[in-house]
């Protein structure tokens, strides 16, 4: 992980699940996580592939498109503390959309086993994310 892109936890209790869950709520799944540098261009997961991680932006930007009638559209962009990845996991589906970065980024990647081990410790806060996911579909 390249110094400097976390002050121990901090960008992680930064994002949109850690203020869901708690800050310390990663404390449990630390060997779960992994950190990944994504260059400009550089695909973070792909339309269709199978779902083993859930990714939290820790710094950067991502673009998530689809492909409709062999042409891509942009549905958005996410900024640093966004979660991404999330609707698959809890759905147990495939992906719905590719991910690219749009700039230098660094993501903290938990796995499928992290992150339910997550929801089963919150239950209550499970309940918000799969509502604000949910949201975010429609």
């Amino acid at each position: 992980m390249p110094e400097g892109v976390l002050d121990g936890a901090g960008r992680l209790a930064q994002s949109q699940l850690a203020r869901a869950l708690g800050a310390d709520a990663f404390a449990s799944i630390e060997g779960e996580v992994r950190y990944l540098e994504l260059a400009p261009g550089d695909v973070l997961m792909a339309e269709g592939d199978e779902a083993d991680e859930l990714y939290l932006l820790l710094s950067g930007g991502l673009e998530v498109t689809i492909g409709a009638d062999g042409e891509e559209q942009t549905l958005t962009r996410l900024e640093a503390g966004s979660t991404v990845g999330e609707i698959a996991l809890l759905a147990g589906d495939r992906r719905s959309a590719t991910v690219r970065a749009v700039e230098a980024c660094h993501v903290a990647a938990i796995s499928d086993v992290g992150f339910r081990r997550l929801l089963a410790e919150h239950p209550a806060e499970a309940e918000t994310l799969a509502r604000r996911a949910s949201e975010r579909l429609r």
